[in-house]
């Protein structure tokens, strides 16, 4: 279930747990080597729950958030479609973050219409050699004029190449035939809910399968976003960075570089975070079964369930799922015995890489954490344990 980035971090740590909890035995100074804080090795992390920052970037990271929760999974046109590979997850924050989901011209009339974000989800099979596919692509244009507008430039610009769906004119639908020793066919389609424009690109070695889930594909966005409010411009500036407290209890990320952001940002609602998920489809029988409405992301990220013992069954649940892995192993972290931890193997671009998983439950929240490195794996876990507990 992996779904995490790394980052680093190395701030002072407080060993102060919250009141109710003492770290020291009853009467004396003593540290009781029994409570976690003391136990427990974090590595110097802060274990004290924290306030998010933001900044302008962010702001339309936490935009496109929203939309994602209204973004198409591939795997609900074709069940196959549950690979990682050519087709990204990523949040849209100006136009020059479409290069592979629109051609430069497209791009560029979209960004002069007033793009404000957007978000992209796709996957593919796991087909030996060249795979079929599929991304949807929402953008939040300025308003409803200017996805009208962006609409109306493709189909002005394609022409007569554009295919024709039946008497259909509500989507512009265009073919890329095969290149070199390329076998796979491509479509793109191009079609507006509100002020949300949408971009379908699909592959296939059947031009009519690509073509139909294409259109498809269209069509379900569309329902997905009717009557959906976005935030536009005079909102985005207002979101949250967090809600209920989910990301004050995440284990601090990184301070970013000047002039930088991160994808890893805010929270999710509900099942979005599936869009990043290596196993969509089984952890979407998980999350439903905890219950698990929201997540915040932070260096670790943290999923609030059901209740306490609906936490559980996720940690276990999805430690049952890494089981699946190549050269899955368990793990298990000194003074942390609820931690379910794992090593395992993924394919990495030319050999197999190692991968290290962790979660805890505390109450009804659950900490994951996934690293190439186990000390900082098991750190993380302990600190993010710690910020639980003391937040309740």
């Amino acid at each position: 279930m992996g779904r995490r980035s790394r980052t680093a971090l190395s701030i002072a740590m407080t060993a102060a747990l919250a009141a109710g909890c003492s770290t020291t035995v009853a009467g004396t100074a003593v540290p009781d080597p029994s409570e976690p804080a003391v136990a427990l090795d974090t590595g110097g992390i802060s274990t004290r729950t924290r306030t998010p920052e933001t900044s302008e970037a962010q702001q339309k990271v936490l935009a496109s958030n929203v939309l994602a929760e209204k973004t198409l999974y591939a795997w609900d046109i074709d069940p196959a479609y549950v690979e990682l590979r050519s087709f990204g997850v990523r949040a849209v924050a100006q136009a020059s973050n479409l290069s592979d989901t629109v051609d430069d011209a497209d791009g560029a009339a979209i960004g002069r219409r007033g793009l404000l974000y957007g978000f992209v989800s796709g996957r593919t099979n796991n087909a030996a050699g060249e795979w079929d596919g599929l991304s949807s692509a929402v953008l939040r244009m300025a308003d409803d004029a200017a996805a009208r507008g962006a609409l109306d430039d493709h189909r002005t610009r394609v022409g007569a190449a554009a295919e024709k769906i039946g008497d259909r004119s509500d989507i512009v639908v265009t073919r890329f035939a095969p290149r070199g020793s390329a076998t796979t066919t491509g479509y793109r389609v191009h079609a507006i809910a509100g002020s949300h424009l949408i971009v379908i690109n699909t592959k296939a070695v059947d031009p009519v399968k690509a073509r139909d889930q294409a259109v498809s594909a269209a069509d379900r966005q569309r329902d997905l976003l009717a009557g959906f409010d976005s935030p536009g411009a005079d909102r985005v500036a207002a979101l949250p960075a967090d809600k209920d407290g989910i990301v004050s209890r995440t284990v601090a990320p990184e301070a970013l570089e000047q002039g930088t952001m991160t994808l890893d940002y805010g929270f999710r609602e509900g099942s979005a975070l599936l869009h990043w998920d290596t196993d969509p489809i089984a952890s979407a029988r998980l999350f439903e079964e905890a219950g698990i409405d929201l997540t915040g992301m932070g260096r670790n990220v943290v999923h609030r369930a059901r209740d306490a013992s609906a936490a559980k069954r996720f940690v276990q649940g999805a430690s049952n799922l890494l089981s699946k892995e190549e050269e899955s192993t368990e793990f298990t972290i000194d003074g942390l015995p609820a931690a379910k931890c794992r090593s395992y193997k993924v394919r990495g671009l030319i050999d197999m890489e190692a991968r290290y998983t962790c979660y805890v439950s505390s109450g009804r929240y659950v900490a994951e954490y996934l690293d190439t490195q186990i000390a900082r794996v098991k750190q993380v876990t302990a600190a993010g344990y710690l910020i639980l507990r003391r937040a309740g």
